[in-house]
């Protein structure tokens, strides 16, 4: 007897609703207070459509933000590109600039990934986008040490990692604010960076 493919797709309509509906909760609450069956509820698909299409949680977390975050990479290569004429250092630093700012626009994205989604998800999976940015930057730096345009006591690796988890420690001293300080971390987080990995 063989196995009956399911042919049923899910609207645009109903994948826009659940988009919404996991961007909401997982905005307001903890990854495991957030049930599949509270979800579904809510966005009015079945458990049965989610691990069809997502396979679990997880999955449907990073499918719902994947666009935005593709968008946010996008901006952060532009800011870095734009500046091709300049150093790696300044290439580095617009990049840093842009990622904080693109997070500081998309609060909701920010509370989620920063905040829902464990470091060492992002960090150990290279299909997730986030990995995408910190190869993008990796690059910068490994070109700026080898023009001796950053410091090169670290390997390239290393010392992107180091920048990164500064823009992640610092959005999530933004969020956790309730004083509109963006503008004064960003300052901040900027001049750090720029003092970490300039050129001794």
């Amino acid at each position: 007897m063989s196995e009956r493919t399911d042919l049923r797709q899910i609207s645009p309509e109903a994948l826009e609703k659940l988009r919404h509906t996991v961007l909401e909760l997982f905005s307001q609450r903890r990854f495991h207070e957030v049930g599949i069956r509270e979800i579904c509820d809510r966005a009015k698909v079945s458990p049965k459509t989610i691990y069809k299409y997502f396979g679990n949680k997880d999955q449907l977390i990073i499918a719902c933000i994947k666009s935005d975050l593709k968008l946010i990479l996008e901006a952060c290569e532009s800011a870095a590109t734009a500046r091709n004429e300049t150093s790696a250092l300044e290439q580095g630093i617009a990049f840093v600039g842009e990622a904080f700012d693109q997070f500081v626009e998309n609060r909701i994205l920010a509370l989620i990934v920063y905040a829902n989604i464990p470091a060492i998800y992002w960090v150990g999976h290279p299909d997730f986008i986030l990995h995408q940015l910190f190869k993008f930057m990796g690059r910068i730096v490994f070109v700026g040490q080898q023009k001796g345009e950053m410091w090169d006591g670290l390997p390239p690796d290393q010392l992107t990692q180091l920048t990164l988890g500064m823009i992640q420690r610092t959005i999530l001293q933004w969020l956790a604010s309730e004083e509109d300080v963006a503008q004064t971390l960003k300052d901040n987080l900027l001049q750090a960076v720029r003092k970490l990995v300039s050129p001794t």
